[in-house]
């Protein structure tokens, strides 16, 4: 006799609920990011410090961009695993018996180098990945064109606040002499 558990229709269910329970996960962690943002927004309220406000906003950037790399890594990964044409990345590279780390670090310096003027022996092996590879570079040139003008940004503000520091103190030394 047949228990429920192993007919068909039990185990589509049990996969139902499963995508039921991983959507519900996701939006959790979407509520804990926002709660995340919120408390950065408050400490970045109470810094008076404006070098330490400054260096904060340059470290923010950069988290940015790795958490775009990271993104951008992983779709990479995934087109190399994929293996789609029976070509990739990861056979060119001479990957395929690694650990998924290696691969996941290999693509990581791959997404990273897409960004900087920097090189990279990792190269496409199909027009899929060619085709990834040029929208990554598009990508790539708003987004480090992006941080690069916030980071001179930031250094301005220093310089400013700097200046007038040191402005303030030329009048006072004025003052009392």
């Amino acid at each position: 006799m047949e228990t429920i558990t192993e007919s068909p229709q039990a185990s589509a269910l049990v996969g139902v609920r499963m995508l039921r329970a991983l959507r519900l996960i996701r939006l959790l962690r979407l509520l804990r990011v926002g709660k995340l943002a919120k408390a950065v927004h408050v400490i970045a309220n109470r810094i008076t410090n404006m070098y330490v406000l400054i260096c904060a906003r340059i470290v923010n950037g950069l988290l940015f961009m790795l958490l775009v790399n990271h993104f951008i890594a992983c779709a990479w990964a995934a087109l190399g695993l994929a293996n789609i044409s029976g070509r990739s990345w990861i056979g060119r590279a001479r990957l395929e018996d690694e650990p998924f780390s290696d691969v996941y670090v290999a693509a990581l310096h791959w997404s990273i180098t897409q960004f900087m003027p920097a090189t990279n022996s990792l190269a496409p092996d199909n027009g899929i990945e060619r085709v990834f590879a040029i929208l990554v570079v598009l990508l790539a040139m708003g987004v480090f064109s992006s941080f690069i003008s916030s980071i001179t940004n930031s250094v301005n503000a220093l310089r400013a606040v700097r200046n007038e520091k040191i402005h303030k103190e030329t009048v006072m030394r004025q003052f009392f002499t």
